[in-house]
């Protein structure tokens, strides 16, 4: 409701689509109403196994109970805490509400639970003989700061007249969850979550692997995006973007807990100038709407809950490979041009090329060896005209080590690419189809670490324009 109120689109609701009436039941009021104040049988509940977020730069989970006959000071707070709190910042929006029971009378277990005095104060007592005299309502609430934020909005009479409870640290919120809630009945807590970036080449050049050392986030989604070309996929509609809107820009996609937050982090403690170059998601829902824009063919991997709720694809095999296109445009003359029309701008010399990175996961570290790699080919004059991250599959693979005309060993390399995501990129640079092989050797025997990042390209330039043709749109930049 909060984003229909947000697009101005409350008054277009009619109420037959949030409301349906059905004939009162027996049956009916078994299943749906009285489950809804069951809850877990204290005994089997075993927090040693469920995860409490203390950190206040993490989202927190924080538990309100709202007390009494009359519950209408305790709902105001609400109404505030869940709309009126969520104005303003996008980045430390409002509560989250992840759960809500209403229980008609509570146990003693429960009051005791809910009391906020330690057994043996002399309130104590007196406390829970109230709280069990009346229904309670048991919020599940969610945010970054979660503790001191809920604080600063509660009464300042709150704890004697136990109308507004709250839970007073992260490790009673963890039991208090248990104890109402089945895991069912709360919203899944999003550890991992999505958020994008789009950074212009020089950017990409200098300091891809300090964004993701600093954020500890994991690249799931890569690609170059050209806003001059007419048919490219838009940059965000923001503003802070619009000097992204001319020549070629890479947008990651990263995943993690908290992801939003911690790529802005990243971003905003930097004073170069650098980083005014820069864009990340505001919010997780401006992030939402960034990916499902910059990589609608999915992202490179498992899926989660997350990706699921939102249509969120996880790639099986690469959308923009094309043996048709390969065919009809191998022998023409526009197909060519365009590939070699760069060199008609920089010379005889200049050429395009193709590079296929299988990403395996890093074992210790959020930062591939493999754009480490990356980042020091295009330092040593290589230049990035199209990418993508993707998954290739098992036609795609056959066809690729068929092109390269592999011997036994090169297809045995074409195996790492079944088992995980990939990079394909798009090179230009002075007699880069030879040269490649050279620049890479360079590198290595300054980082001797890089040694171990496999790599397939071709080795003519008639295999290289082969691949380009199915790997890419004929008209690059």
């Amino acid at each position: 409701m909060r984003g229909f109120k947000a697009e101005h689109l409350l008054s277009c609701l009619h109420s037959s689509l949030c409301f349906h009436p059905v004939p009162y039941s027996s049956n009916l009021l078994h299943i749906l109403v009285r489950c809804m104040w069951a809850v877990p049988d204290p005994s089997s509940v075993i927090l040693s196994h469920q995860k409490c977020l203390c950190s206040s730069d993490m989202e927190q989970v924080v538990i309100l109970t709202l007390c009494g006959q009359d519950m209408s000071q305790g709902l105001s707070l609400l109404h505030r805490v869940l709309i009126e709190e969520s104005k303003g910042d996008d980045q430390h929006a409002g509560f989250e509400l992840l759960g809500l029971k209403w229980l008609p009378v509570l146990t003693r277990l429960q009051a005791q639970e809910l009391s906020p005095y330690e057994v043996g104060q002399a309130l104590c007592h007196d406390s829970v003989d109230t709280l069990i005299s009346y229904p309670a309502l048991v919020c599940a609430l969610r945010r970054f700061d979660a503790f001191a934020s809920l604080r600063k909005l509660l009464p300042h009479d709150c704890s004697t007249s136990l109308s507004v409870l709250m839970s007073p640290t992260p490790e009673v919120a963890l039991r208090q969850a248990s104890l109402f809630f089945f895991k069912h009945e709360m919203i899944p807590d999003p550890q991992m979550l999505l958020t994008v970036g789009v950074f212009k080449p020089r950017v990409w050049n200098h300091t891809l692997a300090q964004i993701l050392q600093q954020s500890g986030l994991m690249l799931v989604g890569l690609r170059v995006v050209n806003p001059d070309k007419s048919h490219a996929t838009p940059l965000p509609p923001s503003e802070k973007v619009q000097h992204l809107r001319s020549g070629p820009s890479v947008a990651l996609c990263l995943q993690g807990a908290n992801a939003v937050k911690r790529l802005l982090d990243v971003l905003r403690q930097e004073d170069s100038s650098m980083w005014m170059t820069c864009y990340g998601s505001r919010s997780y829902q401006e992030a939402l709407k960034d990916v499902k824009s910059l990589f609608p063919e999915g992202l490179g991997c498992t899926e989660t809950s997350t990706m699921r709720q939102e249509q969120i694809l996880s790639l099986c095999s690469d959308a923009s490979a094309s043996m048709e296109r390969e065919q009809r445009c191998m022998l023409t003359h526009a197909a060519q041009e365009s590939l070699s029309g760069a060199s008609l701008r920089h010379g005889s010399l200049w050429q395009t090329t193709c590079l296929l990175i299988p990403l395996n996961a890093p074992q210790h570290s959020p930062v591939h060896p493999q754009l480490d790699m990356v980042e020091q080919l295009l330092r040593a004059g290589c230049h990035l005209v199209a990418g993508r991250m993707s998954k290739l599959d098992q036609e795609q693979r056959k066809r690729i080590a068929e092109t390269l005309a592999m011997s036994s060993s090169g297809r045995e390399k074409m195996e790492h690419f079944s088992t995980a995501p990939c990079l394909i990129m798009a090179l230009q640079g002075e007699k880069i189809v030879a040269g490649l092989r050279l620049i890479v050797e360079s590198i290595c025997k300054e980082r001797s670490d890089l040694k171990k990042v496999m790599m397939i390209y071709p080795e003519s330039e008639k295999e290289a324009k082969q691949l380009m043709l199915y790997l890419f749109d004929a008209t690059l930049p």
